[in-house]
């Protein structure tokens, strides 16, 4: 007879909120951001958003 494994909840929880949780944050900021640079360019600010080219960058800049 096979068991169904036990699910552990408080792990599976966890996990999500680590994984999920800092891209649901990135995605809403960049939307806010996207949604305000028209704002910023009334003022004369120009908002760019553009990937390091370095991935040692990645390391050291951390939201």
């Amino acid at each position: 007879m096979v068991t169904a494994p036990v699910l552990e909840w408080k792990t599976a929880s966890r996990l999500a909120l680590e994984t999920l949780l800092p891209s649901i944050v990135w995605f809403q900021l960049l939307k806010q951001i996207r949604m305000s640079a028209d704002i910023a360019a009334l003022y004369g600010f120009e908002i760019v958003l553009k990937s390091l080219p370095d991935p040692a960058y990645w390391e050291r800049c951390k939201i």
